[in-house]
């Protein structure tokens, strides 16, 4: 049985800041893009949540990575399953597009991977 005690440490545990959870991100990643696997510094990294908290995605260690904020961006609210599927079309080894695509790029990018989700799915 757990003690009063026990369960006040644990719910009182500071949340960290989103600095410090960018920081230790980016040190269990070796300080690259979990996506892309550029080399990032804080600046041009952000945390996503792979299973987006929109789509009942966790805020926790199990569900968020440090990545570049130009992917962060465009993968938008994509579900798990899309990002995962595009991650797979590019062989696990996607270009980063941090400077690629200006910012209409970078939406119809998103629409495509969202409206052909399905299909690249039915052919993996």
């Amino acid at each position: 049985m757990l003690s009063g005690v026990f369960l006040i440490h644990v719910f009182n545990k500071p949340m960290p800041s989103n600095r410090e959870k960018l920081d230790q991100l980016l040190f269990k990643q070796g300080g690259r893009c979990f996506y892309c696997g550029r080399s990032l510094n804080r600046s041009d990294a952000s945390v996503d949540h792979v299973q987006p908290r929109s789509l009942s995605g966790r805020a926790d260690d199990s569900n968020e990575v440090a990545c570049c904020k130009t992917i962060n961006a465009l993968f938008g609210n994509s579900s798990a399953k899309t990002k995962i599927t595009a991650l797979l079309l590019w062989g696990l080894n996607p270009p980063c597009p941090e400077g690629l695509l200006d910012q209409q790029g970078r939406q119809d990018a998103v629409l495509e991977l969202q409206s052909s989700e399905g299909n690249h799915a039915e052919r993996l």
